[in-house]
């Protein structure tokens, strides 16, 4: 079978692969669609700290059974599924509590142990989730995201009437605008650099928006939440600049949400008296999403609370990868997510 990885770092190559054996309780996803990631992007550079080459790549995808195991439960040859990527044990306390994204023994399709940017993929049964309804495969491949978009939302702890604030209006960001509207904010801001983004952020439900890159944006910025500050900033976009502007608009009582991957050697500077004691600023990260935040992602999607249609600008079949992964990497002709189509 076709699939795509990287053979040393910084070389992402397509190559064959044997068709993946699958064990009794696991089944044989045919992929549909795979979303290109800024993960894979870091992977195919060699610069994803303590990841290998060699694993084919894509975390974010779906497709059809095409196989089961012997003792597969739940599932039958022809179920449309979205994979849960995350395959963690079910028996730590990380597990147990519903923090399964924490589970010392993970492994993680896609990055440590063979993805979706393939044919066909392995999968534990109980991280295949059935798609629901009419649901199409370019919506349930956004499934990863949202949730990651669920988990950022969630963080902050929204009450109804409080003022968002939401930084980079990449996949993710758009995908909060929609999640934030769920708890009926006073409003939603969202903050980026370009228009096109800023535009469709508008179309999915931010009240208000600010193009950073304009003169005397970070005034308007504080007009439009007033003299008391965002009760929450989201920063999507994983640079310090963002993290100095949060820290600028932040009221009293606020939550700064850290969603966005920031470069290893990244340092933020914290205002420990302005900020945490005067403001009371709580500053909290984010590391992936868990299993019910995966599943809240796929019924948002399902219910249609979030409209990936929107946000999903290009799909490529899986000869056409280097394309993608360009289109993807240089956001060519406003490209926001990109999807592979193995078959």
């Amino acid at each position: 079978m076709r699939a795509i990885y990287a053979e040393s770092p910084g070389h992402l190559v397509a190559g064959e692969r044997a068709a993946p054996d699958i064990g009794a309780c696991d089944v044989l996803v045919k992929v549909e669609r795979a979303g290109i990631c800024h993960t894979d992007h870091v992977i195919a550079a060699g610069k994803l700290a303590g990841v290998k080459p060699g694993p084919t790549l894509g975390h974010e995808f779906c497709g059809t059974v095409a196989k089961t195991g012997r003792a597969a439960t739940g599932l039958a040859v022809g179920d449309r599924v979205v994979v849960h990527h995350i395959i963690s044990c079910g028996q730590c306390d990380h597990c147990r509590r519903g923090d399964t994204h924490g589970c010392p023994t993970s492994y993680d399709l896609g990055i440590t142990a063979d993805g979706g940017f393939a044919d066909y993929c392995v999968v534990p049964d109980r991280f295949a989730f059935r798609i629901p309804g009419d649901v199409t495969f370019e919506a349930a491949a956004m499934t990863e995201p949202a949730a990651n978009a669920v988990a950022a939302v969630r963080r902050a702890t929204p009450r109804i009437g409080e003022k968002i604030v939401i930084i980079g209006p990449g996949t993710i960001g758009l995908l909060a605008v929609q999640v934030a509207r769920q708890f009926s904010p006073s409003m939603i801001v969202l903050v980026g650099t370009s228009e096109d983004r800023l535009r469709i952020g508008r179309q999915v439900g931010a009240t208000h928006t600010v193009d950073a890159s304009k003169a005397g944006s970070g005034e308007r910025l504080r007009d439009i939440v007033g003299p008391q500050g965002a009760d929450i900033v989201l920063d999507c976009a994983g640079n310090t600049r963002a993290f100095a502007l949060a820290e600028s608009i932040i009221g009293w009582n606020g939550r700064i949400v850290i969603e966005g991957i920031y470069d290893a050697d990244d340092v933020i500077a914290v205002d420990g008296f302005r900020l945490l004691l005067m403001r009371s600023v709580a500053i909290l990260g984010v590391n992936g999403w868990n299993t019910s935040e995966f599943n809240e992602a796929l019924n948002l999607i399902a219910a249609g609370r979030i409209d990936t249609k929107a946000i999903v600008t290009h799909a490529f079949p899986l000869a056409d990868w280097e394309e993608g992964f360009r289109t993807s990497r240089e956001r060519v002709d406003g490209a926001i997510k990109v999807l592979l189509c193995p078959n």
